[in-house]
């Protein structure tokens, strides 16, 4: 990984190169020709001059037993294997644990703990190479391959430090633990009474509680076999757990307030029947999911099913009480609301697609002239409607009227959709007013026609509404 500092002023590496031969095996002594020098040459390299080799694989310090300038070759025994492609430097940050001071811990960084932190546990790596005054290249991996930073670390928290370091090959003297410490080679200027911190190693990769049982013959029926057997004797009840897992590290340490992800919580890999049983229902439920630790405002994610494409989700908006599906790769989205029940971009009913609320119409017939305001027809809905259109229809158009006429619905609190009828056929257009349930709507001659050569007659009046 390599990290860019801000006003630092890290010494310049005198080598960089790649590593050339293939190392395939531990404490081998080999002659390489390194290659590729980014900074530096073979005429630089001494028995005396301390080389970091780096690979996704492994990290050690070693000095060379001899040096062909000539040749273009070294000659060391290396302690680890190594690919051809390895990283070889000398010089600048080599020697050094860079330490990421912003994941470092104390006794106050984690209040929830079982054991007493004494001090402080540094979050640090070797350091490979420095290409520049403000750029490092530092040694991060795991699992036999180079990793991404994992850590708070970052521009809002840039702190570091740097300590020398040795790599300690043994803890053992005559063939039994003892103190004393025997290193690997390193370039240490090592003094009496010098404080030594002897730093965790944070590329092992930790599983408690490994168990590994295995069964070649298959059992039928109830005489299965069980992986894990756990019985709750005697009385249990109310906050029993018959399994409890508490991640107590702070919630401030994952985004979005932090830059680390939370950990996966159970973990099934392979294949299984069933991914959670029950062998009856359960009092409760068979999946509870709380509200956030910041309260009920968060939309949580309760589903992810993967397709072709990538994922889908079930999802749940705690503020709203709004349940949230999505299908073909996220791109359609449908809702469970308290209020208005499922909303969906489309729903497909008998092969007929709808992708807006259906509309109905209601439909009154004005006899006669319409010469005087009187009301044709009343209707009562039982729930609230949005009127969308109002259109006359007359069977005798009006000509020559000083006074065109006017057809209006509406209701006791004076809301309303009114059209003139200037001609055969009058449209309102698109509207979109709303009456509410219970309220009686009326469909009248809201104004007459006067001073007509041909007054308008005989007229169909049709109402468009949708549901509210």
């Amino acid at each position: 990984t390599t990290v860019t500092g801000a006003g630092t002023a890290w010494p310049v590496s005198t080598v960089v190169a790649k590593l050339g031969s293939a190392i395939t095996a531990p404490h081998t002594t080999a002659t390489v020709r390194p290659e590729s020098f980014t900074r530096g040459s073979i005429s630089v390299i001494s028995t005396s001059t301390l080389l970091c080799v780096a690979d996704g694989g492994a990290f050690e310090m070693l000095y060379p037993a001899a040096v062909d300038a000539s040749a273009g070759t070294f000659t060391a025994e290396f302690a680890k294997p190594h690919s051809p492609d390895a990283t070889i430097a000398s010089g600048g940050v080599c020697g050094f644990l860079f330490d990421f001071t912003a994941d470092d811990v104390t006794d106050a960084t984690f209040p929830s703990k079982i054991h007493a932190i004494t001090g402080t546990l540094h979050f640090a790596w070797p350091a490979v190479a420095s290409l520049s005054a403000n750029s490092a290249q530092i040694w991060i991996a795991g699992l036999g391959a180079y990793k991404a930073y994992p850590g708070n670390w970052g521009p809002t928290n840039p702190g570091y430090a740097m300590y020398p370091m040795a790599e300690v090959n043994s803890v053992q003297q005559d063939g039994a633990v003892s103190n004393t410490l025997t290193l690997a080679p390193n370039n240490v200027q090592w003094a009496p009474g010098d404080a030594v911190e002897e730093t965790m190693y944070p590329a092992v990769h930790v599983t408690m509680g490994n168990f590994v049982l295995e069964k070649y013959y298959p059992h039928f029926g109830n005489a299965a076999g069980f992986g894990y057997d756990l019985f709750l004797n005697g009385v249990w009840s109310g906050s029993d757990s018959a399994f409890r897992v508490a991640n107590n590290t702070p919630s401030s340490f994952y985004a979005p307030a932090g830059r680390l992800n939370p950990p996966l919580g159970l973990n099934f890999t392979g294949d299984y029947s069933f991914g959670l049983r029950l062998d009856r229902p359960p009092s409760g439920a068979a999946v509870a999911v709380q509200c956030a630790a910041s309260g009920c405002s968060s939309t949580a994610t309760v589903l992810q099913m993967s397709n072709a494409h990538g994922f889908d989700l079930l999802s749940y908006d705690e503020s709203s009480q709004r349940y949230r599906f999505t299908a073909g790769n996220r791109t359609a989205e449908f809702y469970l609301d308290p209020k208005n029940g499922l909303i969906a971009p489309a729903i497909d009913l008998g092969n007929e697609t709808f992708t807006a609320a259906p509309r109905a119409t209601y439909a009154t017939f004005l006899p006669g002239t319409l010469t005087s305001a009187w009301t044709g027809s009343t209707f009562t809905p039982d729930r609230g409607i949005i009127v969308t259109r109002l259109q006359v229809q007359a069977k005798t158009a009006p000509a020559g009227c000083r006074t065109n006429a006017s057809v209006q619905l509406s209701d006791p609190s004076h809301h309303n959709v009114s059209i003139t009828i200037s001609q055969a056929a009058n449209d309102s257009g698109t509207v979109n007013q709303p009456f509410a349930a219970g309220a009686p709507l009326t469909v009248a001659v809201s104004r007459g026609a006067q001073g007509c050569a041909a007054s308008p007659a005989d007229a169909n009046v049709i109402v468009q509404y949708r549901p509210q």
